[in-house]
């Protein structure tokens, strides 16, 4: 008989403490309160001995539903790793989770405010379900615990977007680093054109209302090619430099070659104004002096050096 009563010691013993292995909670208070903190109405729920709650909770504008419970661990309060409310719905099985705020000893609190949830669930006109879940890492057994529904009465139905998010392919995007150039209209190209022609042509008129000697030019290319060459050759590079640097040059090499056309006329420019006085006078350049055919007069040279070893 003593062993009987032995055996039944044990098996409750171990009943109980199977029962209180795991995550519960206790002292928990659900109300319903306003903007003022005012409370409505409360409810108890307790996992160790209530196994869930079927209450029904209807919120209007500017209420919300205060939650305030122990957490508790082997019977004991602790901080589990997660605790959250789940709201669902039952009907299209979206549901959302609000994170309850607990201490070290245990206690947490966690607020469930309709406006607070996303479009699709504040716009439920249906109850929704809450479910407390508690777990942590170990060997301890998580808890979900059902905490009855909510029910929105004044439900705010979500606005339907024009043109909602799809996964697919996206137009190409397209990227212009660096635009084309902006060049001005015909006209003004044209215009400009005609101004640089006419003052050429101005050129020439002016040379013949000035009587310009042209016979002298077989005269000078003949006598010096070398220098003619050069002056002419260079007013044509610089010719050709601007319509390059207008095109595609840039302004340091512009600069460069310009530097080296500069130099290339100055001498051409030199020797030919030497050369353009001796053909006019009828003289000869006679080593580092220059004698005139008529009197013999002595001409000091010039100050080019490329003329003495012409």
């Amino acid at each position: 008989m003593l062993l009987h009563h032995l055996l039944l010691a044990l098996v409750s013993t171990s009943l109980a403490s199977a029962a209180s292995s795991g995550w519960s909670v206790t002292n928990g208070k659900a109300s319903l309160t306003t903007r003022a903190n005012s409370k409505l109405s409360t409810e108890l729920f307790d996992s160790t001995t209530t196994p869930s709650s079927s209450h029904t909770f209807d919120i209007g504008t500017g209420e919300r539903l205060s939650l305030l419970f122990t957490c508790k661990n082997e019977g004991e309060g602790a901080r589990p790793h997660q605790a959250y409310v789940l709201v669902r719905d039952e009907v299209t099985g979206l549901e959302s989770a609000v994170v309850a705020s607990v201490r070290e000893s245990g206690k947490a609190k966690v607020d469930v405010d309709p406006r607070n949830l996303p479009a699709p669930l504040n716009g439920v006109a249906t109850p929704l379900t809450l479910t407390l879940a508690i777990a942590s890492k170990g060997d301890s057994k998580p808890l979900l615990y059902q905490l009855g529904k909510i029910a929105n009465k004044n439900p705010t139905k979500p606005e339907a977007e024009a043109n909602p998010v799809r996964y697919g392919p996206l137009p190409e995007i397209t990227h212009t680093f660096r635009s084309e150039q902006d060049l001005p209209p015909r006209i003004i190209s044209m215009g400009f054109a005609a101004a640089v022609i006419a003052c050429f042509l101005a050129l020439i008129v002016s040379w013949t209302s000035l009587d310009a000697n042209l016979s002298l030019l077989p005269r000078r290319l003949a006598a010096a090619p070398l220098s003619s060459a050069m002056f002419i050759g260079s007013l044509i590079g610089f010719e050709a430099l601007l319509a390059c640097y207008w095109l595609w040059m840039r302004v340091g090499e512009v600069l460069v070659i310009g530097a080296g056309l500069g130099v290339v006329g100055f001498l051409g420019m030199e020797e030919e104004r030497y050369t353009q006085h001796m053909v006019r006078n009828g003289q000869k350049k006679l080593g580092r002096w220059v004698c005139s055919k008529s009197n013999r007069n002595i001409i000091p040279p010039v100050t080019n050096p490329l003329i003495y070893f012409y």
